[in-house]
């Protein structure tokens, strides 16, 4: 099992952090849709902090179905603690 949970990065973005491993770090982070290879290298040099408020997810790595379940929990969970999402940047 993993954990998934919303994070922001140093440059003021949010993410979604797994504690699922990639294939260069023994954790994962994703856009907040959900996709990309969960490298977090692909990211530059960031350091991540939880975002308060919104609870982190338990998750079956090896079902696909269980991140989306979970990724949708975190966007009510979002949605449901008013953050604003005008202030989300994409990832370029």
């Amino acid at each position: 099992m993993a954990i998934l949970s919303l994070v922001q990065s140093s440059n003021g973005w949010l993410a979604l952090h797994s504690t699922a491993p990639s294939k260069n770090a023994d954790f994962s982070i994703f856009n907040l849709d959900g996709e990309g290879s969960g490298d977090p290298f692909g990211y530059g040099n960031n350091t991540w902090t939880e975002v308060q408020g919104v609870e982190e997810v338990e998750y079956d790595e090896d079902d696909t179905d269980t991140f989306w379940q979970a990724r949708q929990a975190i966007i009510k969970s979002m949605l449901a603690t008013n953050i604003d999402l005008s202030t989300i940047r994409a990832v370029c």
